[in-house]
């Protein structure tokens, strides 16, 4: 993906990496020490980037669908624009750069920042064809609650990242009676009497302990598992893709029990 950045853009607020925790985690006792380690919800987390806010500003909205919500700047970067144009009880903000992809298929998808808490606003979500369009987006946020809330300038506002288009995507369901294959004895591992957490979604591992080869423990290991899939193996010994678990480890963080 490639980011075409304004004459005006102020690159100290370039998109960065998404973060796979989430600050409220740690500040609920439920949720302490457990929520970090869970890997669907880090890896929902950080796909791809945080889009950062080129201002400071503040929103008053009374909780009236039919009126338009007060916007106060208070401080902004070259590129900073926010107004409230696209609908009553929004707000709309501007990135200053324009994503494009390479190949026809290559969507840009923006969405709000996942597993957040309690916030006063919803990220209108769209899918752009980034491959050949051309033209701007705003961001779009829609109020739902009445009240008065700040954004700061380096905030992170809203993610986005690219994916392909698959044909299978749009061709619906295959419905299935019963349970997959390893369902009951994952059932049964999962709800014996002596029950600690496993790790094993966490390490990829079968409940029988066979090492699942295609499993990821983030992005970045994509690549790696994908080039594994096409190497021969050593003579002498199986082969594992280089993900960073090796079925005799311990898990590196955490547990899931997904």
């Amino acid at each position: 993906m490639r980011l075409y950045l304004f004459h005006d853009f102020d690159r100290r607020l370039l998109p960065i990496a998404a973060s796979k925790r989430r600050d409220w985690w740690e500040e609920n006792d439920k949720t302490r020490n457990h929520a970090q380690h869970c890997l669907p919800l880090a890896m929902a987390n950080s796909l791809g980037y945080y889009i950062l806010s080129p201002l400071t500003f503040s929103v008053d909205w009374k909780g009236d669908f039919s009126q338009n919500a007060t916007i106060k700047i208070l401080e902004q970067t070259s590129h900073g624009a926010v107004d409230d144009h696209a609908a009553y009880g929004s707000f709309t903000l501007q990135p200053g750069f324009l994503p494009m992809t390479n190949e026809p298929g290559e969507f840009l998808f923006i969405k709000g920042i996942p597993n957040e808490r309690a916030l006063p606003y919803t990220c209108m979500e769209a899918v752009i064809e980034a491959w050949w369009n051309p033209a701007t987006f705003g961001l779009v946020f829609l109020l739902n609650k009445p009240g008065i809330f700040h954004i700061h300038m380096g905030q992170p506002i809203a993610q986005m990242f690219a994916f392909r288009y698959e044909d299978n995507v749009a061709n619906g369901f295959e419905l299935v009676d019963g349970t997959p294959p390893e369902y009951e004895l994952w059932h049964s591992k999962r709800n014996r009497s002596d029950y600690r957490k496993d790790l094993d979604y966490l390490r990829g591992l079968h409940p029988d302990g066979r090492l699942e080869t295609t499993h990821i423990h983030n992005w970045r290991e994509i690549g790696r598992v994908n080039s594994c899939q096409h190497e021969p193996s050593p003579v002498g010994r199986k082969r594992h893709c280089d993900t960073g678990v090796e079925s005799n480890d311990p898990a590196r963080s955490g547990d899931t029990d997904r």
